[in-house]
């Protein structure tokens, strides 16, 4: 009885709706980039090897950003990754997360979705997808013009499902990598174990799962998934559920890191050798 007037209690409250949940953006008229930060040296990158950049996507929202550069003629040999960050806040947030990615030897974008950051708007579902495809687009035009066999698309939670938009259906790339991902939308509301109906919840649906066949059919060098044990906040059973949606013969691995939670496989032991020899 009790779980049912919770039920209840939610339907009849604002928190009823999922989106809410999904997005939680913090607006700022300036980036702090915080290269003062407590990351290890290797992680910090020097700013001039950051460029800010700003792409148009289809609505003709400006979507703001930074490209982080190996440096020298490095910078022209390295595989780049376009990196979708998580739901809340901004890029600020993620600074540490790239930098330690630019640290294996790579270049990397990261932008804000629509609402976050610098980039104005309201989040949606659809609106998180047009700023992912403008950012791709900069990156595969000049100056930077990258070969597809070059660029990998990577999504932490939120920005899997971002990710896997992109890659299923935004043309070939050198791999995917998604890292505490959820399912889908529904499969949330599944894990909230309320009795009611995902769609009197939200009418989100970033279906990574089901997306999966046509992202593998792009992702020339696969599709690496990563996923702590202890992360209560999405659940390692959905990165399970992803994974068993990429059918053969299509290479992808399944990198559950023992004791992490939602914001700690990046520390993980095994992260940085996987991930190094994933973006080859």
């Amino acid at each position: 009885m009790k779980r049912w007037l919770l039920a209840l209690a939610v339907l009849a409250t604002s928190c009823a709706n999922l989106d809410a949940f999904l997005f939680n953006p913090t607006r700022v008229s300036a980036y702090t980039l915080p290269y003062d930060s407590d990351a290890p040296p290797a992680w910090h990158v020097a700013p001039d090897l950051v460029d800010a950049v700003t792409a148009l996507a289809a609505d003709g929202t400006p979507v703001y950003g930074y490209y982080l550069r190996q440096p020298g003629a490095a910078a022209a040999a390295a595989p780049t990754v376009l990196y979708c960050h998580g739901n809340a806040d901004n890029i600020d947030r993620y600074w540490t997360r790239v930098g330690h990615l630019h640290s294996l030897g790579v270049n990397v974008l990261i932008f804000d979705y629509r609402g976050y950051g610098r980039t104005e708007g309201r989040p949606t579902e659809a609106g998180l997808y047009q700023d992912a495809r403008a950012m791709l687009g900069l990156l595969r035009g000049p100056p930077y013009s990258v070969p597809a066999l070059r660029l990998y698309i990577y999504g932490y939670s939120l920005g899997g499902a971002v990710a896997a938009e992109l890659a299923a259906h935004d043309g070939p790339n050198a791999g995917l990598v998604l890292e505490s991902t959820f399912a889908s939308a529904a499969a949330l509301v599944e894990d909230a174990s309320l009795f009611v109906p995902s769609s009197m919840l939200t009418r989100i649906v970033f279906d990574t799962r089901g997306k999966m066949p046509e992202a593998a059919r792009n992702a020339g060098g696969g599709i690496l998934l990563f996923h702590g044990t202890a992360d209560d906040f999405v659940r390692p059973e959905h990165s399970q559920r992803i994974d068993a949606a990429i059918p053969a013969p299509y290479a992808h691995e399944l990198v559950l890191a023992p004791g992490a939670d939602h914001g700690t496989v990046p520390l993980d032991a095994h992260y940085d050798t996987k991930l190094r020899a994933f973006l080859r």
